[in-house]
């Protein structure tokens, strides 16, 4: 299986070593993070999994880097991964209240969370303008807006190139809320509009 995420929402599990790599961190640093909370992540282990102890898998050194002993990893759970999220984020004393948060939501509601966590994990952000060979232009946000054009790329059978950045000045994402806002005259879907955005100031 090696580091797939499995498909059934109920027994989704993210192995430590792909998420040192999505995060940038060192893995001992990820297992750190674990450790020192494990007690708030067990209480978020469901059903069969359910347990005192991680879940752990063995990986080849291989798929993990050159030579030596084989990779231990353990083995999240949507809401553990979530959670961890928060510890490498949070202080201490919000723990607490994060795994009474967590505890209480839908799967779906934590899917959704995940698909717009930003593994850079920092504060500063950018919005960018992408178009496609179409003129069809993409307004996002991201702390990279380099490693974002090459994943769309490489989900888009036409070349995309990076138009603007700009530093955000706002929380959270009320910069690309304001963006997408001012282009509404030229939406097309979702985060996509047609080439008349360029008029924005951002472009």
């Amino acid at each position: 299986m090696g580091n797939k995420i499995e498909s059934k929402y109920s027994n989704i599990l993210l192995g430590t070593w792909l998420l040192s790599k999505g995060m940038n961190k060192i893995h001992s640093e990820v297992l750190k993070i674990c450790r020192k909370y494990k007690s708030e992540l067990m209480e978020l282990q469901t059903g069969e999994t359910a347990c005192k102890k991680f879940i752990k898998r063995t990986i080849p050194r291989e798929k993990g880097g050159k030579g030596g002993q084989p990779i231990t990893e353990y083995l999240l759970n949507y809401n553990q991964l979530i959670l961890f999220m928060s510890f490498s984020r949070n202080l201490p004393s919000k723990v607490s209240c994060t795994t009474k948060i967590i505890k209480a939501s839908k799967i779906e509601t934590v899917l959704r969370l995940f698909d717009s966590f930003d593994f850079d994990g920092l504060d500063v952000r950018y919005v960018y303008a992408m178009q496609d060979s179409f003129g069809n232009i993409k307004i996002g946000i991201s702390n990279n807006p380099e490693r974002r054009l090459k994943e769309i790329s490489a989900n888009n059978s036409m070349p995309v190139k990076l138009l603007a950045t700009k530093k955000c000045n706002l929380p959270r994402y009320q910069n690309e809320t304001l963006c997408h806002h001012q282009a509404e005259d030229y939406l097309i879907k979702g985060e996509w509009f047609t080439e008349g955005a360029k008029s924005l100031e951002l472009i």
